[in-house]
Order: structure tokens, then sequence, then C-alpha cells
């Protein structure tokens, strides 16, 4: 079989992890034939994520008509080169570019009969086709919302999650919530 090209190799419908795939390390610059497990090519994706539990805690912010960034995550996970961020930047930034998957939800209360809207923003810029709005009804429920959306990045690119609300003056009470970053 050493004289068979991969393209005449019988295809297999299921690979398992511990199969082994060949790859041409380095092909722009000094090219290797190696190989790697199906597992070890899976793992090298690239996934992030901030998240918050914030029930019982103070993670009131103050909402009004202009957006104001959601910083009530309280931890945070990533594989490869995507680095969430909760403690400081309260973001998550994307190394390689390419498309990625966002996938945004959270539960929250706040001022009774407002409109609230949350929307990705990519480098400080709102990108409104991941975006959503629920109003409140008025007796202080709990409300949950999400978008998700398939968004080309470019490398170094930077993603926060904002608020808004329909008139100043209003409180925005994060229950719980995740925003999660995979590249596709």
């Amino acid at each position: 079989m050493s004289n068979t090209k991969i393209s005449e190799l019988p295809s297999l419908a299921v690979p398992a992890p511990t199969d082994i795939v060949p790859l041409v390390d380095d092909p722009a610059g000094s090219p290797v034939t190696k190989q790697a497990t199906v597992r070890a090519l899976v793992d090298a994706g690239r996934a992030g994520a901030i998240l918050t539990d914030a029930e019982g805690s103070t993670s009131n912010i103050s909402v009004g008509s202009s957006y104001v960034l959601i910083t009530t995550w309280d931890a945070s996970a990533s594989v490869g080169d995507v680095t969430p961020d909760h403690t400081t930047n309260n973001d998550v930034t994307v190394a390689t570019a390419g498309y990625y998957a966002m996938d945004f939800t959270i539960s929250y209360s706040g001022t009774a009969s407002k409109t609230f809207t949350c929307t990705l923003h990519v480098n400080g810029s709102p990108n409104t086709a991941a975006s959503f709005a629920r109003k409140l009804g008025t007796g202080g429920d709990v409300g949950a919302g999400g978008f998700c959306a398939l968004v080309s990045l470019a490398a170094s690119d930077v993603l926060t999650v904002y608020v808004k609300s329909d008139t100043a003056g209003n409180t925005f009470t994060v229950h719980s919530g995740q925003f999660r970053v995979n590249s596709v």
C-alpha cells in the first residue's frame, strides 16, 4: 500500500479517536509528512467562553439608551487560541482569522415594562445581526434571551456583549449567562 495515493484509499465513515491521519506539517516552508490522531485534530480546535451564575450576588447594571458593557462574568474557559477574559476586559479574543459560531444566552430581571437589547460587539462596534430584544413584564419577572450567529473574524478581533434599554435610568440584573465562541 505504500504506493497508493490517499485519494485511492477506501473511505472510513466514522473514525475512532485513536485512528491515525496523515498530514503535511509546514506545507509553505519545509514540508514534512507526519501523523496525528483524530483526537489530536479535534482537540486542536478553537473555543472559548465567559459565563456567570450571579444569583445571590450584586450584578446590577445601570442601563440607558446607549450600549453598556455586560461586566458580570465570573468564570472563563478556553481551548486553542480563543482567549476569554472575565476578570479585566469582559471579552473573548480570537487569535486566528476564520468563521466562528457565537452563542449567547442570559437570564435577567430589571426595570419593569422596559425593553432590553443585548448585542454582540466586534472591536467595539455593534454587530446587530447578533442581537436580541425583549420587553420585561410589569410584575418584576425574570426574562431570558439569546442569540446565535456565524461571524467571519480577523485575527486579534475582540468580542464583547453590550446591553441597552429603550429609555434612560433602568436597571438590568444578570441572574446567569454564557457567551461561547467556537471556530467552525
